[in-house]
């Protein structure tokens, strides 16, 4: 659905700004500040420094100045949509939480989080009230699959010992994993799962056969491999629960490529299998005290108790012990809980913990109600809506919403939800 509505020049100017935010996830850590850039950041276990701001961050400021300017001249219109309204209560709570974690007996050892969660909340709001057209979310899309395999292509670049960066040994030796230019390879594994699910949804959706097709069978492969090096069990879990819908949505396209499906498969799993991938990945499954005790058909419960009961029951604790959160701190216990909710619900409390289930289920409700009802096209907003389900499905296993990465989710849901608004009002119109 093409828009070609008119835009104002403080919309462009936040558009071209987005783009070189998506940019930034080739060096997804690199931070600058009064002593210069630093592309790569040296390597410390499950954090990073905190002397120099992320680049990113120093991009959403821009688009936020820009998104202000826009307000005062008039050229920008403020949205009251449910979305919008449930992000606006999330940030009055996000500044709330700084007193709050100190009249708990906290101590704000994590203003980082606040940070990053602030901004990403405020980048939510600025794009959704941008006209996002068709031909702007594909080439958004394909930065974001572009920058994944480059990501990718650093971690396999490390496993082949071509060259190691000087942080990835450490974490090689600490965890026998790789992550590519990120401090942690779980957040590797997030930008490749949610790469891979889109990239395969585009493949799905090519009419026919060519060397495009191809390119993108083989940056599949890499990030089959690269999964498996990073070996993280939430986006193993959101790919297997996620791909049934892809094949859902792009069903009447899915004939023609149905060949190039089956061959990605089985190459993968002659990459693996080659590689001793296979058992090395499930592995990391379960506990290493408990890996050669369970057999592969093991109940699924099983497996989830092994990987991540204890953490889970933590934040679990944390929230009922504290109802309106305990801020911007290291979770009592358990330091964070491991998954997006229970650590959004410990940190938040139980009504920050609603207004975050009230967006996602505004979100998923309101573009599965678009796509359902118009019929010309909406590929990409299907693209992002499987990426989306990739990313929340994995944050059942990592607080993917509180790391450096979380501007990810709220950027993609803004901008297809803009877009949502866009195409209906200019049917109405």
């Amino acid at each position: 659905m093409m828009l070609n509505q008119k835009k104002y020049l403080s919309e462009e100017i936040i558009q071209i700004l987005v783009f070189i935010l998506v940019f930034t996830i080739f060096f997804p850590e690199s931070k600058i500040g009064f002593t210069g850039v630093t592309l790569i950041i040296p390597y410390q276990y499950y954090g990073s420094p905190l002397n120099k701001p992320y680049i990113f961050e120093i991009i959403i400021i821009l688009i936020l100045i820009s998104f202000f300017i826009g307000l005062i001249q008039g050229k920008i219109h403020w949205k009251k949509t449910k979305p919008v309204i449930y992000v606006i209560w999330l940030l009055y709570l996000s500044l709330l939480l700084l007193p709050i974690t100190v009249l708990s007996g906290f101590k704000l050892n994590h203003l980082d989080y606040f940070r990053i969660i602030f901004e990403s909340l405020c980048l939510f709001v600025v794009v959704n009230h941008v006209t996002w057209e068709e031909n702007d979310i594909r080439k958004i899309i394909n930065v974001f699959i572009f920058a994944a395999f480059f990501n990718g292509l650093v971690a396999l670049i490390g496993f082949l010992e071509i060259f190691i960066l000087p942080w990835q040994q450490n974490i090689i030796e600490v965890t026998g994993r790789y992550a590519g230019l990120f401090s942690q390879p779980s957040r590797l594994s997030l930008l490749i799962s949610m790469a891979f699910i889109m990239l395969l949804a585009k493949l799905f959706n090519q009419r026919r056969l060519s060397i495009i097709t191809f390119l993108h069978f083989l940056v599949l492969l890499v990030f089959v491999v690269v999964l498996a090096l990073a070996q993280n069990r939430g986006p193993a879990i959101a790919i297997l629960i996620v791909f049934p819908f892809a094949l859902y949505l792009f069903f009447e396209n899915i004939g023609r490529n149905s060949f190039l499906l089956t061959v990605l498969v089985a190459f993968g799993a002659v990459l693996l299998k080659k590689n001793n991938l296979f058992y090395v990945y499930y592995s990391r499954f379960l506990l290493p005290e408990v890996v050669h005790s369970y057999s592969v058909f093991q109940p699924i419960y099983e497996l989830l108790k092994a990987a991540r009961y204890s953490r889970w029951a933590g934040g679990l604790r944390v929230m009922v012990k504290y109802p309106f959160g305990v801020g911007y701190t290291f979770l009592p216990e358990v330091g964070h809980a491991h998954s997006d909710l229970l650590n959004w619900g410990a940190m938040f409390g139980i009504v920050g913990l609603l207004f975050l289930i009230l967006f996602i289920v505004t979100y998923f409700v309101q573009v599965a109600n678009f796509i359902k009802h118009t019929f010309d096209g909406n590929n990409e907003l299907k693209i992002i809506l499987l990426g989306i389900s990739v990313f929340l499905l994995a944050g059942f296993f990592e607080p993917f919403l509180i790391m450096p990465i979380a501007f990810w989710f709220w950027l993609f849901t803004g901008i297809s939800l803009s877009y949502t608004y866009s195409s209906i009002n200019a049917v109405s119109c």
